[in-house]
């Protein structure tokens, strides 16, 4: 139904609160030392969320959504789209270290995205929480990797009462920029991720709230 994409985001946020109460300040305490570390040009950390409800059309609820998260950086606010809103397909996923392509600077965007789409209400909520990183060595290359990976469902083999689900399967590519000189260490990508999500976890309870930022923590309803 329309309330199911907001009911599983308050799940998610709460089962996530949960964990990082059961794990204490340790884990968040060794990733900023981690991050410390690191010799930048740049450091921008982002994040957004929307929830639509009640979309006209599936081009309507993905125009809502980017004018929702359109704070973020573009390149991420289309891929991100791209997969949690298809044509009829329900979708519930949480995209781990994605990488787009660097920018006319060599900027490089790492963002991870939660979302929950439901096909039959043409609702949806996403939350995006990245950063935008530029190491002070240039970017020599990007190491890329595509694999197709369940992204939801749909109806299929429908007899006279009722429908299969058959799994939709999408392309999912990983770019992993190589630099010349400096290189994010182990500690330093887990700290990046570690980061990200926590970030992305606050923002969700924000909206669910009713205290984010322009842009989030609201509902927008579109007529049918």
């Amino acid at each position: 139904g329309p309330d199911a994409p907001v009911h599983a985001l308050r799940g998610f946020v709460a089962a996530e609160l949960a964990e990082q109460a059961r794990a204490g300040p340790g884990p968040e305490a060794a990733a900023e030392a981690a991050l410390d570390a690191l010799v930048l040009d740049k450091f921008h950390s982002f994040q957004g969320g929307a929830c639509i409800d009640g979309a006209p059309s599936w081009d309507a609820l993905r125009e809502a959504a980017r004018r929702q998260l359109s704070r973020l950086p573009e390149a991420v606010v289309e891929e991100t789209i791209a997969t949690a809103i298809m044509d009829g397909v329900s979708v519930h996923s949480l995209v781990a270290d994605s990488v787009v392509s660097p920018d006319a600077e060599g900027h490089a965007h790492v963002f991870k995205a939660w979302y929950k789409t439901d096909a039959q209400a043409r609702a949806t909520c996403i939350l995006v929480s990245g950063v935008e990183v530029a190491l002070q060595a240039a970017v020599a290359e990007f190491a890329t990797e595509t694999v197709q990976v369940p992204i939801g469902s749909r109806p299929c083999e429908c007899g006279l009462v009722w429908c299969e689900r058959c799994t939709v399967y999408g392309d999912r590519t990983r770019r992993t920029p190589v630099f010349k000189r400096h290189k994010l260490t182990m500690a330093q990508q887990e700290a990046l991720v570690a980061r990200m999500h926590a970030r992305m976890v606050e923002y969700g309870r924000w909206m669910l709230a009713g205290e984010g930022p322009s842009g989030g923590g609201h509902t927008v309803t579109l007529g049918r």
